[in-house]
Parts: C-alpha cells; structure tokens; sequence
C-alpha cells in the first residue's frame, strides 16, 4: 500500500532504463520492538539493539538525490523511537511521501494525536485476525481490545491521512480474511496489503498451500467487492501480478530492479528487509548512487545462486497468473509489452514504453461474480 510506482513505471525502470540511485527508500528508525510475534525473523539478525540518531537520519537523507518516497518501517516498533515524528516531517518537508508500519500497541489518543499533527502521509498497522485468542496467540505481547480500540480512535481521527491494513497470510488465518474485512470495513480502513508467509528464516508458521492459495485467490474478487476495501498484493492477485510478469522478462528481483533500497538503524544498505545482513555500503559513508553501483552484480545475477533469494516469493512468483495481466506481444522482439485498460490509461503507457500493443480485454476468469464464495469450508 502507500506509495508505489504505477506498472508502466515498474517495466520502464526494470527493463528499459535502469536506475542510477534507489527512489523510494525503506528505512529502519528502530529496531526495537514490544511484542514477540511468531512469525516475525528479527532475532536472528546480527545487529544489536538501538536506534538511529535524528541527525544520521538527515545525513542519510542529504545522500539521496531523486527519492519519491519513504517507509520509516523495519524490524523493530517505529513508535519506539521519540524522533519518529521529527524524521517523518523532515521528509515531507522534502517533498517526499512518508509512510509507516505499526504494530498498534501504541495507538492511544496522545500518539494519535502526534501522527495527526506530523506531516506522515499513510499508516500501515499490522492486523492479521479478527479474533482476540487467535491474534494474541502470533503476535505475542500482544492485547486486542485495546489495539482495536486505537484502530477505530485514528480511522476517525484520519482526515486527509489514509489508514491501511498490514495481512500477514498463512495457512492460519486466510480463512479469517473476511472477518478482517469486516473490520475493515467498520473501522474506514483504505485498504489492505497482504503478504503471505513464507520460510526464511526458520519460523514455524505454515505458509498456504498451492491448494489454499487457490481458494483463497478465487475468492478474493468477491469479497473485495463484497466490503468495498481494496486489497493489494503484488504476490497473489491477478490484477497486481504486474512484478511477476517484469521478473519473468529478465529474470530479475522487481523489488531490487524498481529503486526500492533498504536501509537499517545504523545506516547500512541492504538489498531487501529480508536481507538485512548483505550489506553493500553504508549511507552515512557513501552515498546513495554509489551503493546502489555496489548493490548492482547482486541485484543483476548474484542473487540468483543467494539461499535466500531462492526462497523468496518475490523472486519465486508461485501461484501468480502473471499473463492475466502482462504478456509479450511479440516474444521475439525487445520490451514488447501488453496492458489492460484497467491496470493503466493506454495512452499514458503509450508515451512512457514503446513500442505498446493494443490492450486485450478482460477474460472470463477476471471478471467478479454476483455471489460471494466462502474459503475454505
């Protein structure tokens, strides 16, 4: 959710013109954190604890030269850290889009209060069931009453802000989903982005089988119509497979290829979140084009042969229907491209990446059904 490249955006940095320095940077205020989530890998990354100084911040930020936006999310709790809110409005006054993922532990009315007054743009809070058992049950520390309560106390308070939903999607809850969106529904949630869990780091959390996630796929269309909340996910939905069709074409990580860069607590640069001990320079030593030129063999071939690349369902692209949304219109032929209507306006794509087929119409399977189907019985 938040700030995304649109599709023609994505294709023409990813395989057309490639980028000299990262535009939307993911960096980690803090990692500390209140709960103890099952499924969350952050003990066994090597980095102590702490937190980023408010001026290595700025040092970081006078690196860059061309960044459209910023995640102030990582592996720890950013409302943790006291200067979230100074480093937030600092990057707005950059003109940059500013974005960040809570747990909601800490959303009373004095923190409510401080995120309406800052100058952050989106707020991403970390909502995986609707139940109290079940939710404090994976993210430990946890207590859902009062997080509910702090979820409905900022929707209302939100103005011009948005407010979305953080899924982590496992064979746990994917049969709760729509009580999710219920919720989200009541609460005025904009939206809600889903990840599905996957085995990186050794958690025991099952991830969706193949079986699961085809349930769980054909159902979706009707229930985000069903409640009205957009769903986005570049990992399952057809309508958002446009990064699985642009690592198809050149084999490559859309994540890495498409200017996102991570960034810890203390100002080392890695490929992903994920990845966060691959370091490739340090932003309060270098500078950004330089690490995203150290960055480049990995993010072209080497992470090809990486473990964890391997893994990674980014890279992997399972269960996506990719040409629902993309395919060549010529394989033989370089950067060829076809776009449906409703993925971006022709004619805007038609000046950013030629040459541009006609758009194909929508087929049968990606149209939304009148009855709403149930997952998993």
């Amino acid at each position: 959710m938040a700030y995304q490249l649109n599709p023609v955006e994505q294709a023409k940095y990813a395989l057309y013109e490639p980028l000299e320095e990262p535009i939307i940077l993911h960096l980690e205020p803090t990692n500390i954190c209140n709960l103890d989530c099952v499924m969350c890998p952050r003990k066994s990354f090597s980095k102590g604890l702490g937190r980023m100084p408010l001026d290595d911040f700025k040092t970081i930020l006078s690196k860059f030269n061309k960044l459209k936006a910023i995640n102030l999310t990582g592996w720890g709790e950013p409302t943790l850290h006291p200067q979230l809110f100074d480093m937030a409005n600092y990057a707005a006054d950059m003109g940059l889009e500013v974005t960040f993922t809570t747990n909601g532990t800490f959303l009373d009315e004095k923190t409510i209060g401080r995120i309406m007054a800052s100058k952050v743009h989106n707020i991403v809070i970390s909502f995986d069931f609707p139940a109290s058992e079940e939710f404090e049950a994976i993210r430990r520390n946890s207590h859902f009453g009062p997080l509910l309560e702090g979820v409905l106390r900022i929707c209302a308070a939100k103005a011009d802000k948005k407010v979305f939903f953080s899924v982590v999607l496992s064979s746990l809850n994917f049969k709760q989903f729509e009580g999710i969106l219920k919720i989200a529904k009541q609460a005025g949630i904009n939206g809600i982005n889903l990840e599905p869990i996957y085995d990186l780091h050794g958690h025991k959390v099952p991830s969706l089988s193949p079986e699961e996630t085809q349930t769980f796929l054909d159902a979706l269309p009707a229930f985000e119509a069903k409640y009205g909340v957009p769903v986005e996910t570049v990992f399952y939905s057809r309508k958002h497979s446009w990064r699985n069709w642009l690592s198809k074409q050149r084999d490559i990580c859309p994540y890495m290829n498409t200017g996102i860069l991570f960034v810890n607590w203390t100002g080392d640069a890695a490929p992903c979140c994920h990845h966060p001990n691959k370091f490739y320079g340090n932003l309060l030593e270098s500078d950004a084009k330089q690490v995203w030129k150290n960055l480049e063999p990995f993010r072209e071939k080497d992470f090809k042969d990486d473990s964890f690349c391997k893994r990674c369902y980014v890279y992997r692209r399972w269960n996506t229907d990719a040409s629902a949304v993309y395919v060549p219109h010529d394989p033989a032929k370089k950067g060829g491209i076809i776009l449906k209507v409703e993925a971006i306006d022709p004619p805007a794509a038609q000046n950013a990446i030629q040459p541009m087929a006609q758009a194909q119409p929508a087929s049968a399977s990606d149209t939304i059904s009148d009855s709403t189907p149930s997952i998993g019985q």
